[in-house]
């Protein structure tokens, strides 16, 4: 049996603030951001008020989707999560670059993160598809009724089809053949 605070977390709002979307742990650490020397709004020993504001703001505009619901807050969530961890892993990259020097002047090693960004990016990949925000899955959304303005037809059909409506009429019974029997 589901909790009161479970059953909270599924309304879209209290969701927010129960902790269904990314929570301050989860943001960066100001300390270790490698952007920190230019950012402005850095603050010791905090945490990333940029990354904060995206992670609100970019959550309510994929949940405000027509076809996201309730139950796919949790994917959104991870979704924004992802997305927040590649660009800072793009952004360590862009700062730091993408191989490491050897130990010889001819060896070049690459750094780890770059290996492990494309795992991120596969995983990205794939949340996008789940809910539907690749270019492919909505076209498949909108052929099936689910988005678009397929889905407002859909929903008009559906929804005349489930009212039973019967016609009463006062009709005579004829033959099949048309012929009046005496």
């Amino acid at each position: 049996m589901p909790t009161e605070t479970q059953l909270a977390n599924l309304n879209r709002d209290n969701s927010l603030q129960h902790g269904v979307f990314a929570r301050p742990g989860n943001l960066m650490a100001c300390d270790r951001c490698p952007l920190r020397n230019g950012c402005d709004r850095c603050q010791p020993g905090g945490r990333c008020a940029l990354e904060a504001e995206y992670v609100e703001s970019r959550t309510r505009q994929i949940a405000a989707l027509p076809f996201i619901g309730p139950e796919d807050l949790p994917a959104v969530s991870i979704l924004v999560w992802l997305e927040c961890r590649i660009a800072r892993g793009q952004a360590y990259l862009a700062n730091a670059g993408d191989l490491l020097p050897g130990h010889a002047s001819h060896y070049l090693e690459c750094q780890p993160l770059t290996e492990k960004l494309g795992g991120v990016v596969n995983t990205y990949q794939r949340m996008l598809t789940s809910l539907g925000l690749t270019p492919g899955e909505r076209r498949k959304l909108t052929a099936t009724g689910e988005a678009g303005p397929a889905a407002s037809l859909a929903a008009v059909i559906r929804e005349l089809s489930n009212e039973r409506k019967t016609v009463e009429a006062e009709f005579e019974a004829r033959d099949e053949e048309g012929c009046d029997h005496e």
